[in-house]
């Protein structure tokens, strides 16, 4: 049987490691939404999710390719909105400059 002084050990060292890395997670997207250069390079990657297409196609597999390409990119998308959601509206105006 486990200690239960090690299960709780192990327990905040884990919590800290996964804290530890979602903070990398949050300092990197708000590093690379922080120069216009990094705004650009996001803006090709929702492009190229296509986040703001329709994934449908006639053929069940591309479908689900699209929609699986469409995922990720979302999953940055809302990345970007919830921690900085004014470098989102830059990017966007950047875009149409």
């Amino acid at each position: 049987m486990y200690d239960s002084d090690e299960d709780e050990e192990a327990k905040r060292v884990a919590l800290e490691t996964a804290q530890l890395l979602r903070q990398q997670e949050v300092d990197d997207i708000v590093w690379q939404m922080s120069s216009r250069k990094g705004r650009r390079l996001m803006c090709r990657l929702f492009a190229t999710a296509g986040v703001h297409h329709n994934p449908w196609n006639i053929s069940a597999e591309v479908t689900a390719f699209n929609c699986g390409r469409m995922n990720v990119g979302q999953v940055y998308q809302a990345e970007v909105l919830s921690l900085c959601p004014e470098k989102y509206l830059l990017m966007l105006r950047e875009q149409t400059e």
